[in-house]
């Protein structure tokens, strides 16, 4: 477990003053959930920069060089942080009392995920397998990721969650899967805390209303996958779409670019962070125009996909949907969509209560919803059109591929989703007529 702890620790410490200079976030709350986002990806990114280095990895090496770009890190944001946001309204003490049952989802999340070692399939053939190669190889091992050993298990997927499995493992000296489930709930602490702290910018005279708002997200931040790349992958998509939410409704290129990173570590996360880099410059341009300093904003997520992509095509490490004619298989799918309508009628995903109340809620505030979240909007509905998309791509048997991975991917885009719909609802109920806007320090014609 220590080794967990260091790395969350450590997280904080590199990601909580990016997440200042990044976002000028003033909130303590969102720059420790900001923190834990940014600070996992820039420990990936150190273990695979340490990693081309002669020597490998080492308790001593890994642990410093994060020290070293924690101190880094806290200069620059005392030097160039820029002028922070307007700070929170407190909560009221009966408020804070709410949040209990957010705290309860949260530590029985810590229990079920540290309870045993994750049994997850894709755990143990591929996101844990490839962390435990690395952690023994001491590095990136690249000749086995490119070998007959992985050909037909998904070498092409990214390897950020492997990374910080090979740091927990090399600062422990030893391999605990159980240990590593401690993560996921780090994770989802993170994005719910930045989620409450834009919930309490948005309806400043909410009282009570957010706390009770931040409990209904809470559930859906979580994830039952322990072990492979959806919970990280949910917390880096749901911060990115709350940054570009902000930096969009501000015109802050700043703000644009802080998540346009985070969607660049999506994208070293899971494939489909590559489509949400996409996804997400679409829903950029759909809310706040063709501006060029906003869109130079979005090259961070462009960059960081970029340097994932060259080692990929570098080892030839294709993804499966790749095989055949990809695009003769989804013109076909468009021309017949009755296998994969009937696979999605099949093996839907759950929770009908959950959806019927968001149908509800969106039906409500049906007008504040399209004309203030258009981007949250925008994002997650270009996201699942590549979702599906990638469905009539694929080689494989589309009821096949459907019934064990639809469910994980909607958990992608749920969490903003339910947040732009909860949002609305906030500041109706508060009459705040919606969120408020902070004035750009400078608007482009």
């Amino acid at each position: 477990m220590s080794g967990t702890l260091v790395l969350i620790a450590l997280a904080l410490a590199i990601g909580a003053p990016l997440a200042r200079l990044a976002t000028r976030e003033s909130n303590g709350g969102a720059l420790l959930g900001f923190g834990l986002l940014f600070g996992s990806g820039a420990i990936g990114v150190l273990m695979f920069a340490l990693s081309l280095i002669p020597g490998g990895w080492s308790r001593t090496a890994i642990v410093t060089a994060a020290l070293v770009l924690a101190a880094l890190a806290w200069a620059a944001a005392i030097r160039l942080a820029p002028a922070p946001l307007p700070p929170l309204p407190p909560l009221p003490p009966h408020a804070r009392l709410l949040l209990a049952p957010a705290l309860l989802i949260l530590a029985g999340h810590a229990l079920y995920a540290t309870v045993a070692p994750a049994i997850e399939v894709d755990f143990l053939e591929n996101w844990g397998l490839k962390g435990r190669i690395f952690w023994s190889h001491g590095a990136i091992d690249w000749e086995w990721l490119a070998g007959e050993a992985m050909w037909q298990n998904h070498p092409d997927y990214p390897i950020l969650l492997p990374l910080l499995f090979a740091f927990v493992a090399t600062v422990e000296g030893s391999w605990e899967d159980r240990a590593i489930g401690l993560l996921y709930t780090a994770w989802a602490a993170g994005v719910l805390l930045v989620a409450a702290a834009e919930l309490r910018r948005s309806a400043p005279r909410s009282g009570v209303v957010v706390p009770v708002a931040v409990v209904s997200l809470a559930s859906l931040a979580v994830t039952p996958w322990i072990g492979i790349a959806d919970g990280l992958f949910l917390a880096l998509a749901g911060g990115a779409a709350l940054l570009l939410r902000r930096g969009t409704a501000n015109l802050d290129a700043r703000e644009i670019a802080a998540g346009s990173a985070l969607l660049g570590l999506a994208a070293w996360t899971k494939n489909e962070g590559m489509t949400l880099v996409v996804a997400g410059a679409i829903a950029v341009i759909a809310t706040a125009g063709w501006r060029p300093r906003l869109l130079a904003g979005l090259l961070p997520g462009i960059v960081l996909a970029g340097a994932w992509g060259v080692p990929r095509a570098l080892l030839g490490l294709e993804s499966d949907l790749a095989a055949g004619d990809p695009l003769g298989r989804v013109l076909e799918g468009i021309r017949s969509p009755g296998p994969l309508l009937a696979a999605l009628g099949t093996w839907t995903t759950g929770r009908p209560l959950l959806w019927g109340g968001l149908l509800l809620g969106a039906l409500v505030g049906a007008r504040e919803l399209l004309r203030r979240e258009r981007l949250l909007l925008v994002l997650c509905g270009t996201q699942l059109a590549f979702y599906l998309l990638a469905y009539l791509a694929t080689p494989h048997e589309i009821d096949w591929q459907v019934r064990w991975s639809w469910e994980r991917l909607v958990s992608h885009v749920r969490f903003p989703l339910a947040f732009a719909v909860v949002v609305v609802l906030t500041a109706i109920l508060v009459r705040g007529g919606g969120p408020e806007r902070e004035p750009a320090p400078e608007r482009e014609s």
